[in-house]
């Protein structure tokens, strides 16, 4: 999913926000803080501003920060998407792109700037106990999913 960007009016940002918390049941797992390149679950890593950021990653993006939202919870080779859909992905090829390995999970980045929501699919990779995180064009075998999920936030208007 590439880049896209819409006005917050037409977006359930609540409601997108909800579905991937309620998939991890802890909004500190479901979303990290993104600077740079790199990815900090909790706000610990925002130091004094931690406070004023508030504490859910609703008033995060809010607040002006990047987050990394986790769209896929992994059990071996099967994945439970927001929702509760499991994805299953031992049939998956070599010939597949998708990083299917435990220190790889992909999601959103999303920022709200301007009152536009700014969203692309991205993946996170923890293999050295940083984490980092790259914008991709293609989730693979989520992609279709993840499009899905963020095509049914959007508000008819």
């Amino acid at each position: 999913m590439k880049r896209h960007t819409i006005h917050t009016d037409l977006f359930d940002l609540a409601r997108f926000v909800d579905g991937i918390v309620q998939l991890w049941d802890d909004p500190e797992i479901a979303f990290a803080l993104v600077e740079g390149k790199y990815a900090d679950f909790g706000t610990l890593c925002l130091g004094d501003a931690a406070d004023a950021t508030g504490d859910t990653p609703l008033e995060w993006l809010h607040a002006g920060h990047t987050l990394f939202g986790q769209f896929a919870r992994r059990d071996d080779d099967r994945y439970t998407l927001p929702g509760g859909e499991v994805l299953d992905v031992s049939d998956v090829g070599d010939e597949d792109d998708t990083l299917l390995d435990e220190s790889s999970t992909y999601g959103f980045l999303v920022r709200v700037q301007g009152g536009q929501l700014r969203i692309e699919s991205a993946v996170l990779q923890d293999s050295t106990g940083e984490c980092l995180v790259t914008a991709v064009d293609d989730a693979g075998v989520f992609e279709e999913k993840m499009t899905a999920f963020v095509r049914s936030m959007v508000r008819k208007g």
